[in-house]
């Protein structure tokens, strides 16, 4: 588990835009702790409330030190199905990002 936690802090910890925050969250009945990565709206890279059709195009283009964001979203909304969970935003804005990655560049 320590492995795993260097992994996450040094992927979403290199660039300051996140700080991170103790939260319980609950599987099932059971209380469990977990850390999450809370958005800085003060860092310059915190692009604010954007439509969803800008966070696709904005997605689909994107790709880190880490790989491509499109890459990350497709992994995350996986992994949530896999837990029998179910994000209605984040599947909207994968099927977004698809078109837009699958659409000949211009």
């Amino acid at each position: 588990m320590a492995a795993d936690l260097a992994r996450l802090w040094e992927r979403e910890m290199w660039t300051g835009v996140y700080r991170p925050v103790w939260v319980t969250v609950h599987l099932g009945d059971e209380p469990i702790d977990a850390i999450a990565f809370v958005v800085d709206p003060a860092h310059p890279q915190y692009a604010g409330e954007l439509d969803l059709d800008t966070q696709a195009r904005y997605i689909a283009a994107a790709c880190g030190e880490f790989g491509s964001c499109h890459d990350y979203l497709t992994s995350t909304v996986r992994a949530l199905e896999q837990l029998g969970l179910h994000d209605p935003h984040l599947s909207e804005l994968l099927t977004r990002v698809s078109e837009y990655v699958k659409a000949p560049k211009q």
